[in-house]
């Protein structure tokens, strides 16, 4: 849990910078082309831009928006995300407890 927590400090305070963030983009339009394949997919994405009242986004617009993230704003994201006081570990198992980080 330390090494896991000490990675997201880092993440928060550096951000991903050159081939790293590179590599997590490309990864990050792979799979949300990927995962648009099947039609049932895609009338999930539609359907839930009108459930959470969401305003349609193309795929294409996504994918722009991803290929334009810059080092800052992920850093940025992660600081929020993985501050802290946000983080809760869950175990399962026989010696397994629900524990706070």
């Amino acid at each position: 849990m330390e090494a896991i927590r000490d990675e997201f400090a880092r993440m928060a305070s550096e951000g991903l910078r050159g081939e790293a963030l590179d590599d997590a983009k490309q990864q990050t339009l792979g799979q949300l082309m990927l995962s648009l394949e099947s039609p049932t997919a895609r009338m999930y994405r539609l359907a839930s831009t009108a459930v959470y009242g969401e305003s349609y986004r193309s795929l294409d617009e996504v994918l722009r928006t991803v290929e334009a993230l810059t080092a800052d704003e992920v850093s940025a994201l992660a600081a929020e995300f993985f501050a802290p006081e946000r983080q809760s570990v869950v175990s399962l198992g026989p010696n397994g407890v629900g524990v706070k980080l």
